[in-house]
């Protein structure tokens, strides 16, 4: 049970650095202002950024069960 946990945690990982570097992308080319992220209001993004972004928001939502099974 230890692998699938470890690997779990690495593709969070994986994910939220790819979810991060498609908002820096996004702000250097001028698709969104940095100030958007600080409040997320006000402006229209990326379809990539918001799918990355419900990606990251999914995996801190079932896994938390997974991974409490793991521990237990």
């Amino acid at each position: 049970m230890l692998y699938p946990m470890f690997f779990m945690v690495m593709l969070t990982f994986v994910i939220v650095l790819f979810t991060l570097r498609i908002r820096l992308a996004s702000v250097r080319r001028g698709e969104v202002s940095l100030s958007y992220y600080s409040m997320f209001q006000g402006e229209e993004i990326p379809d990539l950024a918001i799918k990355t972004s419900r990606n990251v928001t999914n995996l801190f939502e079932v896994p938390v069960l997974f991974y409490t099974a793991g521990v237990l």
